[in-house]
């Protein structure tokens, strides 16, 4: 059975699509998976392992006893290599390709999965080219990167890549029952993690983050009413610790609201407000005296505009 984690991955169409062309001997020798922290590129690439691997009639099956070392990292022909403190060295990457010469332990593939790839600097990447052009037959490399545009583009050039952009929020929330089956805040997790599976776990996890999402939702009920300056600046004052989330939760409210404005007037409201709260972030950015944000904020928010204007 496929442990808990990789539900979502492996209902995935990028994931179904790429390993039935590996089940069909199309395989490549290597990969670039890109996409956001906590996207689940290492369970794709764990995943893609064992489609490499698996020797039953159906692969992958994730049930048998090459499968579940491969998702347990207990393989000895899959191998997951981790930047040394900030960046990938290149003697990591020499050491690598001098044991990619040798024969694989079971006379199949040997795959190497290589974490945050963006961090290898130019000579790691360079002397890794050379295996990229000229790949043994029985190697396969995995380069998981946060960012296409850190890796060279020689290596990109010799790879297949593939785009993780996220999954859909059903698929997410269950994997989140499967994970937290009794947490109360699956949906909420599920809808606001933005498709990133380690996203939404990170959200269950964090009291702080629900607090936070409190007071925004407050901060935007009393907008509904129309509140007076004062009313906004005392709730904005109260919790002006947490002002940095709390005005990344404001822009994505205010943003849904936009989206679901059904007069013109009332929305051109809401991009107002939108607007103000963006320049409070950038005024925040600047190390702009916390007091003032806060006090054009509240009445930005409410009247529109600066107040120095007024």
């Amino acid at each position: 059975m496929l442990p808990n984690e990789f539900y979502c991955v492996s209902r995935s169409s990028q994931f179904i699509a790429e390993s039935k062309a590996i089940g069909q001997g199309k395989g490549i020798h290597a990969y670039l998976l890109e996409g956001a922290a906590g996207m689940g590129k290492k369970s794709f690439a764990s995943l893609l392992a064992c489609a490499f691997l698996c020797r039953e009639s159906v692969t992958p099956c994730f049930t048998c006893v090459t499968c579940t070392r491969i998702l347990h990292q207990q393989h000895p022909d899959v191998h997951f290599i981790e930047r040394e403190k900030t960046m990938i060295k290149v003697d990591q990457i020499r050491e690598l390709i001098a044991t990619a010469a040798v024969t694989s332990y079971e006379g199949s593939k040997k795959i190497y999965i290589i974490e945050k790839f963006h961090t290898a600097n130019e000579q790691a990447q360079n002397a890794l080219l050379k295996t990229l052009e000229e790949p043994p037959a029985s190697v396969v490399f995995l380069l998981l990167t946060e960012n296409l545009l850190q890796v060279l583009p020689t290596v990109r050039s010799r790879c297949r890549t593939l785009h993780l952009y996220g999954y859909p929020q059903e698929d997410i929330a269950q994997q989140l029952k499967l994970l937290y089956p009794s947490s109360e805040k699956l949906a909420a997790a599920a809808e606001e993690c933005g498709g990133n599976i380690g996203r939404a776990i990170e959200i269950l996890q964090s009291e702080e983050y629900w607090e936070v999402r409190k007071i925004a939702l407050q901060l935007l009920e009393m907008l509904e009413e129309q509140p007076s300056v004062p009313r906004i600046a005392q709730l904005l004052e109260k919790h002006k610790d947490s002002l940095p989330e709390l005005l990344e939760f404001a822009e994505e409210l205010v943003r849904k609201r936009i989206r679901s404005s059904e007069q013109s007037g009332e929305r051109t409201i809401w991009l107002e407000r939108l607007r103000i709260v963006t320049d409070a972030q950038v005024l925040r950015k600047k190390n702009v005296n916390a007091g003032l944000i806060l006090e054009e904020l509240a009445y930005g928010l409410v009247k529109g505009g600066i107040k120095w204007q007024r």
